[in-house]
């Protein structure tokens, strides 16, 4: 499941997390929620955190810890979610690795998609990828802005847009369009209407050709035999499309290990286990953070949505 989350914090301190929303897509329906959250004791407030999302320590108080808040969120996303946020980097990952050590909740090694970076990547010509101003160029609406649900449902319906290629193009051709009408006077000194037009025709066409990088520089390796024709090339092309390595031996620097449909269930059960199953499950036993995936997991990270 894909679930889009964003806190707010009482000051710079990655832990001082006060509010978090989270937002998702099922049956073609977005649900989201916020929960207040008392941070850990003896936290001081920042008066400009506090001037920016309006809560105040009388509002949390009375509030749970975040252990309390993060069981709540667990029983409604379920077991590994693929979490998307706006600047997941600076903010949202630094946030629940430290509250994660802070409460001594293990370590938090979930896969996190930065809307940010994504922005970045597809419209170099922005020079704000900042949520509100991504929100204003794809007319999404973000009423609250620093409202942690309002935010994280912004950044769910970013990330579905920017899923979709033809969308992307389409801001593209609106960005090139704005420049080319309010710097034309500039332009027209080195390009003709034509070789502008030509200019927009390759951009767009680059933008959608544009690779999605989710899984980029990380190390893929397949066990077992698929149950399709042509599956090396199906996978060779998953992998080139989302930036990853597909490598044949399981190493400690394996990021991913996709057991085919017959391998899984055999190595489930513990009828057959194949010696990349036992090479991932060694280096998870010493403290290895690769992941043991099935085939049909590994479609569903693969999966591009169209809204």
């Amino acid at each position: 499941m894909i679930v889009a989350i964003d806190f707010e914090t009482a000051n710079s301190d990655r832990k001082s997390v006060i509010s978090v929303g989270i937002a998702f897509r099922k049956n073609n329906q977005i649900f989201s929620h916020e929960w207040l959250i008392k941070p850990p004791d003896n936290t001081e407030f920042s008066e400009y955190n506090v001037n920016i999302h309006h809560i105040t320590p009388d509002m949390v108080k009375d509030m749970p810890y975040f252990p309390v808040v993060w069981q709540h969120i667990e029983q409604i996303i379920g077991e590994e979610p693929i979490f998307v946020a706006h600047n997941a980097q600076s903010v949202e990952g630094c946030c629940l690795r430290s509250l994660f050590t802070h409460y001594n909740m293990g370590a938090f090694d979930s896969q996190i998609i930065c809307t940010l970076e994504m922005s970045r990547t597809y419209f170099p010509q922005i020079s704000n990828c900042g949520l509100a101003s991504m929100t204003r160029w794809f007319e999404i609406d973000l009423n609250n802005h620093h409202n942690a649900e309002e935010d994280a449902r912004a950044c769910l319906e970013l990330y579905e847009i920017l899923q979709c290629p033809e969308k992307i193009a389409s801001l593209y051709n609106k960005i090139i369009r704005y420049y080319m009408e309010n710097y034309s006077f500039e332009m027209s000194d080195y390009y003709t209407k034509d070789e502008l037009n030509e200019k927009l025709r390759k951009s767009v066409e680059k933008i959608i050709d544009m690779p999605d990088r989710r899984f980029a520089d990380m190390n893929i390796v397949f066990s077992g035999e698929l149950d399709f024709n042509d599956s090396k090339d199906f996978v060779r092309s998953l992998i080139n499309r989302f930036g990853a390595n597909c490598k044949s031996c399981v190493s400690r620097k394996t990021d991913i290990l996709v057991l085919s449909p017959c391998f899984y269930e055999l190595s489930v059960k513990k009828k057959y286990v194949s010696t990349k199953y036992t090479k991932a499950r060694e280096i998870q036993e010493k403290g290895g953070k690769i992941k043991i995936i099935s085939w049909s997991e590994f479609l569903k990270m693969c999966s591009i949505h169209h809204f």
